[in-house]
Parts: structure tokens; sequence; C-alpha cells
């Protein structure tokens, strides 16, 4: 991540903001983009291939602990790093108060739903539908992060598959022979084997390490 640290220090330098969300946004659409025939998704019971690349991202707050608000960056392989971190933080403004409204109502009317597995079905319902409105519309790919633990497993909920972002920090590794510290974090990749295989995940995960190491 020393590239993506030294692109995220020019943007600054530059008057733009860049954040690691944003990159990781950027390289999966690039990936995508490199690779046209893992441009699929599941319709029910059919795999459809949307026009344009467009990524969800989950972003913090909303007043839910099970379901965090998610925003769609539209046509992301067209996109500058620092475009997609300033729609990311447009969108998100308005998907937690979403959200939060969403949640106000829940609590009021929730006692007419007896069981907490029926409220957060209901409440993902919701949210699929919110992503789902247009199928040229949907999310292909999921990007979700955390600040605070180095790797995690991410869960997916509509698209292809999800990447989890964890924690980026400085460790100790071997370059030439020798041992200095260098910027890492950790990417895990969960996706629908009824689009991917193994093998396309490879290649997808491997195109995110390129581009992020040669930004």
């Amino acid at each position: 991540m020393t590239a993506a640290r030294r692109r995220m220090d020019e943007g600054c330098r530059d008057g733009e903001r860049i954040t690691v969300t944003g990159l990781m946004v950027y390289a999966v659409a690039r990936a995508l983009d490199r690779y046209p025939a893992m441009q699929r998704l599941m319709s029910h019971t059919h795999r459809c291939r949307p026009r344009q690349i467009h990524v969800a991202v989950s972003v913090s707050g909303g007043g839910c602990d099970f379901v965090a608000p998610v925003v769609v960056v539209k046509d992301a392989a067209r996109r500058t790093p620092a475009d997609i971190t300033a729609d990311i933080a447009a969108l998100a403004e308005v998907a937690r108060a979403d959200q939060i409204r969403l949640m106000t109502q829940l609590r009021r009317w929730g006692w007419l739903v007896p069981f907490a597995w029926m409220r957060r079905w209901v409440m993902r319902g919701i949210l699929a539908r919110e992503l789902w409105k247009n199928p040229d519309d949907a999310p292909m790919f999921h990007v979700s992060g955390t600040g605070n633990v180095e790797s995690f497993t991410p869960m997916i909920l509509l698209t292809t598959g999800i990447l989890g972002v964890g924690q980026m920090k400085e460790k100790a590794v071997v370059e030439n022979g020798e041992t200095t510290t260098g910027l890492r974090a950790t990417l895990s990749c969960g996706f629908d084997h009824r689009v991917w295989g193994g093998r396309n995940a490879n290649l997808f995960l491997n195109e995110i390490k390129r581009t992020l190491e040669t930004l």
C-alpha cells in the first residue's frame, strides 16, 4: 500500500481528497474492466451482464448494527480515485439519513414483526429492493472496509462478490533479501460460485494488487 499512500498524499497536495476506500473501488472497477468475462451477476436464477461497472460500498453509521448503509458508485471504471471518493462522501450522507429514517419507522412499527430474525429479514429485503430497482443499475461488486482490524471475512449480500479491506499498517517485510518496513493491507474476497470460479478470483485479486502497487 506504499504506492496507494503516495497517491493519496499527492492528491492532497493537488487539492484532491482521495481515501483508501476510493482507491479500492477504483482498483476493483479496473480489475473488472480488464476481464470482461467476469462482468456478470445473478438475477434470481439467471446470469446477466450489466452495461456498466457499478460498485457498492458499505459506509459507517446509519443507526443499524447488522446492516450498514450501502451506496453505489456508478460507472466506476471510467472514474478517477478523486471522483469516486467525492461521490462516496456525497452519497453516504443521504444513505445514512435514509437508513436512520427507516430504522425509526421500524422501531415504531417493529412490534408487528414478532421475531428479531424476521425484522432483520425485512431490513435486508428493503435494502435489496433499493439496490435492484433497475437491473442495469445493479452493483456488480461490493467493497467493505474497516479501520481497526487487520482482516475479516466479508459476507456477500446481493453482488457477484465482495472485497473486505483490512487495516492499513506498517509491517516488517523482506525486499531484495533485506528486512525493511512496508505499508500493507490484507484483502479478503468472497464470491458467488454460480458466477465465478477460484481462477477468476485469483486473477481478480492479483489485478487489484497490481493496480494498487503501480498507482
